[in-house]
């Protein structure tokens, strides 16, 4: 019985530590909109969930299973199409964290085979204003998908305004955000405010017809601690797991890679024109304009909304159709709003 007892203890001694070396939790769809799981309600197979460096997918029961990074700050979720997260789609790695669930709820909002959204960029503003109002309005009467800050919130002041005031949750549509270089900002990183007030600086979704993938600026006032190589790196993993007939939308706060649109770090590199890349999305410059390269693929860049010219503010929205057979974009209509009228 003895030599029993220690033969089971010795095969129970490697596991244990494998064990807590995994960071486990489920996607449900969260039906009654209360982020907590309860039985009756669905688990979501395939979705994509990343901590940063690795990517995997959930199982046939919605759980998912990814390695302990020590140096993962956050787990993010790749919200599928047709769905929003009830409350963020991340979830912070710092302390104990006990619940790895991701609540997501479905958006009635959304098309399958259609995407309107609503950029944003280099707001710079710690102040309340007509601009956020319009916004909110505008994407209401519209019924975009989501909208999108493509970066400068700008320092302190402006960030944390940001966050209490243009949110999911205020502006009543699902609100993303990007690393501008001005939001690299003192203290431990450069990029450790945004990632308190905003989550994580990388990360990836789907809406509508689109996989949508947001990457930050790669410098700017503040050093940060992210490197090139290590978002390319997750990059390949999250564009491995994306559906190539769906059309690739990248955001970030400028356009650097090209007009061969191959990111470089040091050691590593991606080529985007090879997954369906169709448009990049970015501010920086304080212009707008559209131009269009390698046939269907365009770089938009946009003017920011300036409490100054406040008579004639201007949102972008764009509009997206797809062929539903292929998915392939085969439509993208820049419309130039004065949110005024």
């Amino acid at each position: 019985m003895m030599k029993l007892t220690k033969l089971i203890t010795c095969l129970l001694l490697p596991i244990s530590p494998l064990l807590a070396q995994q960071r486990t939790g489920r996607v449900f769809e969260d039906q009654n909109s209360n982020n907590q799981f309860e039985q009756n309600e669905k688990q979501l197979a395939n979705i994509v969930v990343s901590d940063g460096y690795d990517v995997v997918k959930t199982d046939k029961t919605g759980t998912y299973s990814l390695p302990h990074n020590p140096n993962a700050r956050f787990l993010s979720v790749t919200i599928p199409s047709g769905y929003k997260a009830t409350k963020t789609h991340y979830i912070p790695l710092r302390g104990e964290v006990k619940n790895l669930d991701f609540a997501l709820t479905k958006d009635t909002v959304q098309q399958a085979d259609f995407l309107r959204f609503i950029q944003i960029t280099d707001t710079e503003t710690p102040l309340y204003g007509p601009w956020i109002d319009n916004v909110r309005n505008y994407a209401q009467q519209q019924k975009a998908s989501l909208i999108m800050h493509t970066g400068d919130i700008c320092y302190e002041p402006g960030m944390l305004f940001h966050a209490k005031q243009v949110n999911s949750e205020l502006m009543a549509r699902p609100t993303y955000y990007t690393v501008g270089n001005h939001d690299l900002v003192k203290g431990e990183y450069g990029e450790k405010l945004f990632e308190d007030l905003f989550g994580p600086t990388y990360y990836s979704f789907d809406a509508g017809p689109a996989h949508f993938v947001v990457t930050p600026m790669p410098n700017g006032d503040y050093k940060p601690s992210y490197t090139a190589d290590q978002i390319i790196a997750w990059l390949k993993k999250d564009l491995a797991t994306m559906d190539r007939s769906k059309p690739l939308i990248f955001i970030n706060h400028d356009f650097f890679a090209g007009p061969d649109f191959i990111l470089k770090g040091e050691k590593e590199q991606i080529d985007l024109m090879q997954f369906n890349l169709k448009a990049w999305f970015y501010g920086h410059w304080h212009n707008n304009f559209v131009f269009k390269q390698r046939e269907s693929m365009l770089s938009v860049q946009t003017l920011p909304i300036k409490e100054e010219l406040i008579t004639r503010q201007r949102s972008l929205s764009w509009s997206i159709s797809t062929n539903k057979e292929s998915k392939i974009l085969n439509l993208f209509i820049p419309i130039y709003v004065t949110i005024s009228n």
